[in-house]
């Protein structure tokens, strides 16, 4: 039923629209319909790289403790909060986790809705824009990678919280929406530093479509907005002064040639694709947009034509695009400024860093095509537009249907990329079946394979730091008498220590070097350099002892057993020859012959 007893006094004048009947409840649905396809792309997904960071600090005793502690950059109390959650229910629970990123993408979507609706009213034009975020690939990446999710899930729904409740406090000036709108920008930056780039946009939407006339005018009108001038102040300088506290120089050195490739990836390649549905096609190593040149070339066509046909048809239309050119430009110069000198200008083409540029897409083309209720100045019809013919209806929604459809295909690619790369949980699984059909067992401390946590993230990327989350019966000594290792696809191997340098014959011919209380030392070959060592001892020994050995820079105090036996240590520096001591009294060694080198798979377990 068309009514108008929702409308507040004098919103009619400049045009507000009755209610129209089904707008929420088909809004609804697509958001369950989101929620359901998002559902399942993380059903079969699982943690990667930077999450078993995260999670594993969430579960030490003093996570709670280290909320500001900052991860590459971000200050996210808000995410290690969200870390220790999933960190308490299980570790490695990627139900648990799942479950929470698509409780956060709800919200985000709501909230979404709701800023749609408190701008423009119940009418059928607020279902594109929100359509399209529903649907856009731009947002995907920060989906299904868990340790962005729960950076930017929940700074696009504080973005669209953020701008709903400012809307209402420039329509009424009321305490109550101006206390909100801080909250919702408090939120956003417990989880990203980026949510401080919506501070502007409150100033824009200010400035531009609740004050009139010229600049210095407008710039008058913020009296009248004092209240928000100091809480928006005193907000910005707190959290300036705390992540400065907290954060080390995020900065790095750049130059204008990383900037420009940068650009080019970012605002030249990647984003007009994807503001029409793309990229189609994804770089399956690097996860990053790969569409067809031919695709950009089109895409441009309706990036450029769609501000362009709503100026033709609409007053005041090209200002609704400044949020979003802003704030592509502003993750621009930060992405160019911090991440791209370490990680190249590639970043451009990883939605993942500007997914947020979505939520403005969002606002533009709500502030084009649509009235803002409330409004000094807003995008009104021309009275005598420039363009008189235009298409049919149907057309509009065609073209809507196909970029949602577009989007979804490009979404569901990169689920289908991001799992073929993500080989983490095949790795541990394998990894763990093993080490459990085993039970106890001592374990070489090494590197996992770049698809499960790669290089980057030296020295935090052992065996040690994933598998006693997922299992107790791992070990990883510094000797042990047996030891096991992983290979390439996580089964467990014994041991074989590469034959680098190794030790000079025993001068006796039935013992080798004999070794009793008093100790000796054993000559190598050559001269093992300056690097991380696994030794392998072969030996007999007359009965259980306790033993030192010292190589290069260290001392290893461990046990021989009775009989003939192996014993692996690891041992650091340079060295070219082996001490052996700290034997009982009445204990003989016999030492045949010792290994120096690096440990490699050998024999299933």
């Amino acid at each position: 039923m068309h009514t108008e007893r929702h409308l507040k006094p004098g919103w009619q004048d400049v045009g507000w629209r009755p209610n129209v009947e089904h707008v929420v409840p088909v809004a609804i649905m697509l958001i369950v319909a989101q929620l359901a396809f998002r559902g399942w792309a993380l059903s079969e997904n699982w943690f990667y790289y930077d999450d078993f960071y995260l999670i594993r600090d969430g579960g030490s005793t003093t996570a709670l403790s280290q909320l500001f502690e900052p991860h590459n950059g971000h200050l996210m109390p808000g995410a290690r909060l969200m870390a220790w959650a999933v960190a308490q229910n299980g570790g490695l629970n990627w139900g648990f986790a799942a479950a929470l990123t698509l409780l956060v993408q709800a919200a985000a979507s709501g909230a979404a809705l709701w800023m749609l609706l408190t701008m423009f009213g119940r009418r059928w034009g607020i279902v594109g824009p929100l359509a399209f975020y529903l649907t856009s690939a731009f947002t995907m990446p920060s989906l299904i990678w868990w340790a962005v999710a729960i950076n930017q899930l929940p700074t696009q729904a504080a973005f669209f919280w953020t701008i709903g409740c400012w809307v209402h406090y420039l329509r009424a000036r009321s305490w109550k929406w101006l206390g909100l709108t801080v909250v919702a920008v408090a939120s956003g930056l417990a989880f990203d530093v980026r949510e401080i780039l919506v501070v502007p946009i409150l100033a824009f939407l200010l400035l531009a479509y609740f004050s009139s006339g010229p600049p210095p005018r407008r710039l008058r009108s913020l009296v009248r907005y004092w209240p928000a001038v100091v809480m928006g102040g005193a907000l910005a300088l707190v959290y300036a002064a705390a992540y400065r506290h907290y954060v080390p120089q995020p900065f790095n050195e750049s130059s204008w040639e990383i900037f420009g490739q940068t650009a080019n990836h970012m605002v030249a390649t990647a984003f007009p694709v994807g503001l029409v549905g793309g990229p189609w096609d994804w770089d399956g190593e690097l996860l990053v947009a790969d569409p067809p040149s031919w695709t950009v070339h089109a895409a441009w066509v309706a990036v450029v034509g769609v501000p362009v046909y709503a100026w033709l048809r609409r007053q005041r239309a090209l200002r609704a695009w400044v949020p979003t050119i802003y704030l592509l430009l502003a993750i621009l110069l930060l992405v160019s400024q911090t991440r791209a000198p370490a990680l190249g200008a590639v970043l451009g083409l990883d939605y993942r860093f500007y997914a947020e540029v979505a939520s403005a897409v969002v606002l533009g083309l709500g502030l084009a095509f649509m009235q803002l209720g409330g409004a000094v100045e807003s995008s009104v019809p021309r009275p005598a537009p420039y363009l008189v013919r235009t298409p049919p209806r149907w057309v509009a929604g065609a073209v809507a249907l196909a970029v949602m459809a577009s989007g979804i295909v490009s979404s569901t690619s990169y689920v289908v990329a991001f799992r073929a790369h993500n080989q983490s949980r095949a790795y541990l699984d394998t990894a763990v079946a093993d080490i459990e059909r085993v039970g106890n067992i001592d374990l070489i401390n090494q590197e996992l394979p770049e698809d499960v946590r790669g290089l980057i993230f030296y020295p935090d990327n052992t065996t040690s730091d994933l598998l006693p989350m997922m299992t107790i019966h791992a070990r990883f000594p510094q000797s042990a008498a047996t030891l096991g290792m992983l290979d390439e696809s996580g089964d467990l191997r014994e041991v074989e220590v590469g034959n680098g340098v190794e030790s000079v014959a025993g001068p006796d011919k039935d013992c080798g070097w004999r070794i009793n209380s008093t100790g000796r030392t054993v000559p190598l070959t050559g001269a093992a350099f300056e690097f991380s060592w696994w030794l392998r001892i072969g030996y007999l020994a007359s009965e259980d002892s306790p033993v030192r050995i010292n190589a290069g820079d260290s001392t290893v105090d461990t046990m021989v057993l009775s009989g003939l036996n192996d014993l692996f240590v690891h041992v650091d520096g340079n060295f070219d020859s082996i001490r052996i001591s700290g034997l009982a009294s009445d204990t003989t060694l016999c030492i045949g012959q010792i290994l120096v080198g690096q440990p490699e798979p050998g024999d299933p377990r």
